[in-house]
């Protein structure tokens, strides 16, 4: 079978944060587990508000379509902003759902709060885009879990992400499975409208 497919999203735009060390952890421990990973950096993708009828001819959304397409799972990125993801990760999200149906998420957050309001609207996103989500989001605080720098330092904090990256891989095997058997099979279920 091939190797699994992940697409991580960093949504932070600062060019430090702890939101892209938390990813770039992830990432690290997704090669090791022999995962094939991409990075969706939106810092660095200029993908514009979405506009709905011009979004497939904007060049960033050109380049990153291909990647959202072929991944099994997704790690989304974001730092908490007044209880919600960023702006450019809910832009990201406007560009893309049938891409997400019956694929597996993760949430990593930077948050002083825990990050559960920020995480729990992407789990609302996600679902409505009949994706499927971990039971559980990764948070982290700069200073204490996450050094300036960007490195992650505590080790409760890398023990949950290790923990993340081994779940995608070992649930989201099993998912892409079932969703390819659902794609080329006649079931009535929620992934026939996706049948070519």
């Amino acid at each position: 079978m091939n190797k699994l497919r992940v697409v991580l999203v960093m949504g932070s735009l600062n060019e430090k944060s702890s939101t892209s060390a938390m990813i770039q952890f992830v990432k690290g421990r997704l090669e090791a587990l022999e995962a094939t990973v991409d990075l969706i950096d939106l810092r660095e993708a200029e993908l514009p508000l979405f506009q709905p009828k011009t979004a497939k001819q904007v060049p960033s959304y050109q380049d990153m379509a291909p990647l959202v397409r072929a991944a099994d799972c997704f790690v989304l990125g974001s730092p908490d902003y007044h209880g919600m993801p960023s702006g450019a990760m809910k832009n990201f999200l406007d560009y893309f759902w049938k891409e997400f149906s019956g694929k597996l998420f993760g949430y990593v957050c930077a948050s002083h709060e825990k990050g559960l309001t920020a995480m729990d609207a992407l789990r609302v996103a996600i679902r409505q885009c009949y994706g499927w989500s971990l039971p559980y989001g990764v948070s982290g605080v700069e200073g204490s879990d996450v050094q300036p720098e960007g490195e992650v330092v505590s080790s409760t904090l890398t023990d949950r992400l290790t923990m993340m990256a081994q779940d995608l891989v070992n649930y989201g095997d099993v998912i892409r499975e079932r969703r390819e058997r659902d794609l080329g099979g006649d079931h009535p279920t929620f992934m026939a409208s996706l049948r070519s």
